[in-house]
């Protein structure tokens, strides 16, 4: 195989691993989204429903990406390096929508925004280079 054809092959699962993340990621959104809605329909408090709910989102977020985005196998090395950019996301997240609002005086829609797109692409990153990196065998799906 030739370099352009090599590189050209490698772009091509580049876009083909972006889009399968961001279709997880609003598959996920949505998910979270209607549950909330249902939870609060049925009565049940944010409170009580929100973390149950963003923790079924976190275990399907893994296991998605772990096979449908990365083509990889599960295991526990992967799960604490997730569990890692999993709580460093978080912190971000945190940092720049509060420096967002308090300190740019961005409005809530624009800060949510900055935070998807900046952040996301960062997270996207991280779990291609550091909790999936290749360093197993990959599997078909």
């Amino acid at each position: 195989m030739d370099h352009a054809s090599s590189r050209k092959t490698r772009l091509l699962a580049l876009l083909g691993e972006l889009v399968r993340y961001g279709l997880t990621t609003a598959a996920s959104l949505l998910f979270l989204d209607a549950g909330l809605y249902v939870a609060r329909w049925m009565g049940v408090d944010p409170f009580w429903s929100y973390p149950a709910l963003l923790t079924i989102v976190y275990v399907a977020v893994y296991l998605s990406y772990a096979r449908f985005v990365f083509k990889d196998r599960p295991n526990r090395q992967t799960v604490i390096r997730f569990l890692l950019v999993l709580a460093g996301s978080w912190i971000a997240n945190t940092l720049l929508f509060r420096l967002s609002l308090s300190v740019l005086h961005f409005s809530y829609e624009l800060a949510l925004i900055t935070n998807t797109f900046v952040l996301g692409w960062i997270r996207f990153l991280l779990q291609k280079h550091f909790v999936f990196r290749k360093t197993h065998v990959p599997v078909d799906v």
